[in-house]
Formats: C-alpha cells, sequence, structure tokens
C-alpha cells in the first residue's frame, strides 16, 4: 500500500511546482496540504511566484492563504520590491509590488530597518504607478521615524519629478513640515542643490525664511555658492 503523502512532501512538491511554473501541480500540492506560506531557501513561496511572473500560481498561494503581508526583519514583501535604494525599480520587482497592492498589501507599513515606508521608497525611485497605486490604496503622507523625513522630503532629495511633487502635495503632505533636523522640503531642497524642487516649492508658497541651526537656505546657498539657488531665493 503506497505511503499518504504528508504536508513537508506536498509542501516540497509546491516548491517543485512553482520552480516549473506548473500550475496544476501547484494546485495538486496545495490541496494536499502544502503549505502555503512555505520557505525556499529563506524566501516565502508566494515572492518565488511572483519573481517568475507566474501570477496564477500567486493568486493560488493567496487563496489557499498565503500572506501578502508576509514579513521578515528587514521588511514586508512589498517594502522588499520598492526598496532600490532610490535607484529605478526593476520592471518584474515594480509589477510585483503592483499585484500586492491590488491584492490587499498594507502599504503604510515600514520598510526595512531605514523605517521607510513602501511610499518613500517609491518616490525615491520615482515610480509613478506605483506612487498613485499606494496613495490610492492608504498610503500615509506622514514622517518616517528614524529622520522624520515626509515623502515630499525624499521626493526634492532624490530622484522624483515635479509629478511627484505635486502628487505628493495633493495627498496632503505638509509643505511645511520639518524632519528632525529641521528641514523642510524647500530647506533639503537646496542642501541638495535642486533647483528645480528649489523653484517649483518657492511656486506653491514655501516659506523661504526657516533656519536649520541658524542658517537660512539663502545664507546656505551663499555660503557653497549655489548661483541659480541663490537667484531663486533673493
Amino acid at each position: 500500500m503506497a505511503k499518504k503523502p504528508t504536508k513537508a512532501d506536498a509542501t516540497k512538491s509546491l516548491l517543485s511546482a512553482i520552480e516549473t511554473k506548473k500550475l496544476a501541480a501547484a494546485k495538486d500540492a496545495l490541496e494536499a496540504g502544502a503549505d502555503p506560506n512555505a520557505l525556499g531557501d529563506r524566501t516565502p513561496v508566494l515572492w518565488i511566484a511572483l519573481y517568475a511572473g507566474k501570477y496564477d500560481i500567486a493568486k493560488l498561494l493567496v487563496d489557499h492563504g498565503a500572506k501578502v503581508d508576509w514579513a521578515d526583519d528587514y521588511g514586508t514583501l512589498l517594502a522588499g520590491l520598492v526598496d532600490n535604494e532610490g535607484e529605478k525599480i526593476p520592471k518584474p520587482d515594480a509589477a510585483a509590488a503592483l499585484w500586492l497592492i491590488e491584492h490587499g498589501a498594507n502599504c503604510t507599513r515600514a520598510s526595512r530597518p531605514s523605517g521607510r515606508t513602501p511610499l518613500m521608497d517609491a518616490v525615491r525611485s520615482g515610480h509613478h504607478e506605483l506612487i498613485d497605486a499606494l496613495i490610492a490604496n492608504g498610503a500615509t503622507v506622514g514622517p518616517d521615524k528614524p529622520t522624520g523625513n515626509t515623502p515630499l522630503h525624499w521626493a526634492v532629495a532624490s530622484r522624483a519629478d515635479q509629478w511627484v511633487w505635486d502628487r505628493l502635495l495633493a495627498a496632503g503632505n505638509k509643505l511645511e513640515a520639518k524632519n528632525r533636523a529641521g528641514e523642510t522640503p524647500l530647506s533639503l531642497a537646496q542642501a541638495e542643490w535642486n533647483h528645480a524642487a528649489v523653484a517649483f516649492l518657492l511656486a506653491k508658497g514655501a516659506k523661504r525664511d526657516v533656519k536649520v541651526a541658524g542658517k537660512t537656505p539663502l545664507e546656505r546657498a551663499v555660503a557653497t555658492k549655489q548661483a541659480k539657488i541663490i537667484k531663486l531665493l533673493r
């Protein structure tokens, strides 16, 4: 008499099905008791399916109890996909992140030990579609805990463009929000030599006389010879 497959056997079959991108085999394994939150080399099977672009298997996993907000010490699945150190987010990662958002992933949970939210990381990368999806699904524009930076702070210090700045202000990001160092988005834009952001924020009514460590943005710009920004701030 054939031995009945164990849960461990079923989970092993599930991992194989995902790696070979076989939907029917994945379904059989789950119905045989495979763990939808199993790890393959310390990586959740949902992540493996998403990274392979197998959204049909990913949906099957979620339907069987896979956690879209699975997390470890480095953050959630969504956080890991959008945290690309401010560089452009690869298309497979962005597509997987959008899929997770569509399927209920928490859009406000801080990512990584950095404390940045997924929105902050999407902003740093300047990814319009992700920014829209995150805000539409509950992402807040409040500050992170370690630095006090709001998404707009991150936006003026990164790859973001005017579309992003406008979108964040429309979502409620405060124009005069101060981070833990006392920097407003305008003063930080000056500190980062972001001429376009300084011009944009001034046009929106940002205060130019805020002082950080006793100096205004204009005084700092003069000290560092930022000619274009000096012209804007005078």
